[in-house]
């Protein structure tokens, strides 16, 4: 393999493009989830204080 080239294949190329799109996909997947449940963890939090 060149040392000027990062894939030994247009097919592992392709690979590993689609395997980066999955880890970034699960990673905003896992930011959202983690969003969501501070959120929820905030409203039963304050609900108390605020009344509701």
């Amino acid at each position: 393999m060149p040392l000027n080239e990062k894939y030994c294949s247009p097919n592992c190329e392709q690979l590993a493009l689609a395997n980066q799109k999955k880890v970034q996909k699960s990673r905003k997947m896992l930011y959202v989830l983690f969003a969501v449940f501070i959120l929820v963890w905030l409203f039963f939090m304050f609900r108390g204080q605020l009344g509701l």
